[in-house]
This record gives structure tokens, sequence and C-alpha cells, in this order.
């Protein structure tokens, strides 16, 4: 997968826009469809969270909303860490949806530095995160 798309920066000064492929250079990527109203992904965010703090050197997580507005979106975009794509890119988010087949969220999709699709995890890593978190940062975080 190709990562030539914007996404959101958070810093001291509010949120910046990068480009995502230059932004995680030499990085995996994992992309987080999920959403503010769905009680699966905000049992799972704070484990994702606790995860990417411990090993975001080598993970650049972009969350991907499905919320349905947006100030819901930046409600939830606040409690994360990470990048996003900005909740006005409706069509990228739909069209990403489309290229990973996300068929329900929690849905965390991790690819290689080469953009190359390594790990797939869907609506059960709200039941049992630790061993897909385990596989994307790693057995020791």
């Amino acid at each position: 997968m190709r990562f030539n798309f914007d996404v959101q920066t958070k810093d001291g000064q509010g949120r910046q826009t990068v480009n995502l492929a230059e932004y995680a250079k030499g990085k995996k990527i994992c992309l987080y469809f999920s959403a503010h109203w769905c009680p699966p992904c905000r049992r799972f965010t704070p484990k994702l969270t606790t995860c990417y703090d411990k090993g975001h050197t080598q993970v650049e997580v972009v969350f991907i909303s499905s919320d349905q507005n947006e100030e819901a979106f930046n409600s939830y975009f606040e409690e994360q860490p990470w990048t996003c794509l900005a909740f006005a890119e409706r069509e990228k988010k739909k069209e990403l949806s489309e290229q990973c087949a996300v068929r329900g969220i929690p849905t965390l999709i991790l690819f290689d530095e080469n953009g190359d699709n390594m790990v797939r995890a869907g609506l059960s890593i709200s039941s049992n995160p630790n061993s897909s978190l385990d596989e994307i940062f790693g057995s020791s975080n």
C-alpha cells in the first residue's frame, strides 16, 4: 500500500498536517479504524495507547475515524497520542476502508516499512487485545 497522503499530528502548537510517507519514513504503519461511539473501540484504545507509548519509535499509528460528526471525532482524537486522517477526508477514509477490506470496527492493520500488509486484527482485538498488540509492537511491550 502507498501512504502518500496527508495526516494530522499533534504538538504543543495544535495540529499539523504532514505527508504520512515522509513523516513515518522507516517505520511500520498501523491503520486504526475506530470511532468514539463504538464500545469495543473505547475499550481497546487505552490498551493500544499503552503499547504505542512504549513502542511508537518503530510504529506510526494513524486513526481513521468512523465517527458520525467532527465533534465526536475531535473528542476521541484528543484521547489519542498518534496521528489521524482528518475528519474532512471522508473520500480518503472510504478508499482506505475499501482497500483494507474493513468490515467492522475496531480494525487494526499493520504494514511494514515497504507498505506490505503484515498483521490484520479485527473485532476480536477488543476482547483479546494482547496477542494482536504483541504482534504489532513486539512481545516485550
